[in-house]
């Protein structure tokens, strides 16, 4: 390779590399100004190959095999094949607020985790769908005072804020809990439309997002995400928990969040 090729090729390899001690150059995403001129003024054909040596550097040639595919393995999140990633990070995230789940618990459409996490005293499912006839409550979130007032010790609310008009639901479930209720909430930051409402689908968060969306309607809470891009392609894929091993999954990457969680407390 020429020389001039060797220096483009340099200069494109540290758009990302990591540089300790600076975390305002840790976070550059694209080169200086004077290596993009550099870069426009290179003939083409020493760009072509500096990005032919970028690819093809070691741990940076891309193997497919059968990733390689327009459609995803489970058209069902991975649910047919397994526990899909987000619910990996779901049940996570919930055992770690099990002491949350106390005394009188809401869940939406079913009691997934108010069953099997926490102390509950008593369950009561809430579900919009008429025909869910394991619901104690037919409401609808985006409805204004369609629950009772400080009725409730703890609601969990996972992956569905999507379906909703936020604000509203947000304010409609804060106002039905106690003082010092909880408030344990997950929604997507990464993934398919619904296969079944994709009509009503229509919101994504990262954590920034979701902490933005909450304090809109007067709720302060503490915001995490979960995921790395290994576990944002499994979940496009529709691949669950043993196509991809917990350990992988469990290597956090803020850059690449799956699921966004947050817990809020009701002030006295």
């Amino acid at each position: 390779m020429t020389t001039t090729g060797k220096a483009v090729t340099r200069d494109v390899m540290q758009r990302d590399r990591p540089r300790a001690g600076n975390p305002a150059v840790e976070r550059e995403r694209f080169p200086p100004e004077w290596a993009l001129g550099y870069y426009r003024r290179s003939p083409q054909v020493v760009r072509q190959m500096a990005y032919w040596t970028l690819r093809n550097a070691p741990g940076r040639r891309v193997s497919w095999g059968n990733m390689k595919r327009v459609r995803p393995f489970s058209d069902r999140y991975g649910w047919d094949r397994g526990l899909p990633v987000d619910r990996h990070y779901i049940e996570q995230w919930i055992s770690r607020h099990a002491n949350d789940i106390r005394g009188h618990v809401l869940e939406v459409k079913n009691a997934e985790y108010s069953s099997r996490f926490g102390t509950p005293g008593r369950i009561t499912i809430i579900d919009r769908d008429k025909t869910n006839h394991h619901a104690d409550l037919h409401v609808d979130l985006d409805v204004a005072d369609s629950l009772p007032a400080a009725e409730f010790d703890c609601v969990i609310l996972t992956q569905v804020l999507q379906y909703t008009s936020p604000g509203c639901c947000l304010e409609n479930l804060w106002r039905s809990l106690r003082p010092n209720g909880v408030l344990l909430i997950s929604v997507p930051a990464l993934g398919r439309i619904d296969v079944d409402d994709g009509a009503d689908d229509k919101w994504r968060w990262t954590p920034p997002g979701l902490r933005a969306e909450l304090a809109r309607v007067g709720i302060e809470a503490t915001v995490e995400g979960f995921g790395n891009v290994l576990a944002g392609v499994s979940a496009l894929l529709g691949l669950a928990v043993g196509d991809v091993s917990r350990k992988d999954l469990d290597v956090q990457d803020a850059r690449f969040p799956v699921l966004t969680c947050g817990r809020a407390e009701k002030p006295r």
